[in-house]
């Protein structure tokens, strides 16, 4: 029993105030707030219903500090085409539990103005993507890899954002390749190990 690991898991439903109905298509990242900067914990989309569920472990949230023992959850939601919504960052649950749910409510005209994919849209682009991955060069990889913007990586805010384009890092697999001497005269004193672990790991999700 002592060996045995923890499962961490955020449920929850994006529902209209109003009528109480299910909001679908919305993308839910959640965080664990921290002194330095904050962890990605992962991410989920609502189905037809409103519902999402996003599963996690320890390591996403304990990588440094031994005394951070529970997470500081709080979740950002975007819309299908990454469109910010809504943040819970001014009521963050602190010490939070193994399983937590989270209910959100959005106001009718915030759902009025959320666009949703039309049914062409959600049933065409799979089999569009892959004739065009059987017709496509590793370099189309490379181009997905280097549009990843630098605000995916945990810790980097517009002003680090800023530095980082100024220095020549336009995205996460700049980032990526950069040596830590580089990094640390740009960003000054952070833990630039973290960071890049980070920035591995928004790269791997991309694939």
């Amino acid at each position: 029993m002592a060996g045995k690991k923890t499962k961490f898991q955020i449920w929850g439903k994006i529902i209209e105030k109003e009528s109480g109905s299910g909001v679908p298509n919305i993308t839910v990242k959640a965080y664990d707030k921290d002194i330095r900067y904050d962890d990605s914990l992962g991410e989920s989309v609502t189905d037809k219903n409103g519902r999402f569920v996003i599963n996690y472990s320890e390591k996403d949230f304990r990588d440094l500090y031994v005394f951070d023992r529970k997470p500081d959850l709080y979740l950002t939601i975007f819309d299908w085409l990454g469109t910010r919504i809504k943040s819970t960052k001014n009521k963050i649950r602190y010490n939070a539990k193994p399983r937590e749910g989270f209910y959100i409510k959005l106001p009718k005209t915030v759902v009025s103005r959320i666009p949703q994919p039309k049914k062409k849209d959600a049933e065409k682009p799979k089999a569009k993507k892959k004739m065009k991955l059987k017709s496509t060069s590793p370099k189309k990889t490379k181009l997905k890899l280097k549009g990843i913007p630098l605000k995916e990586i945990p810790g980097v805010g517009p002003s680090r954002e800023k530095k980082l384009r100024k220095a020549g890092i336009s995205d996460a697999k700049a980032f990526s390749k950069a040596s830590e001497k580089k990094l640390k005269d740009i960003l000054g004193n952070l833990d630039i190990k973290k960071m890049k672990k980070d920035c591995d790991k928004v790269i791997k999700k991309s694939k």
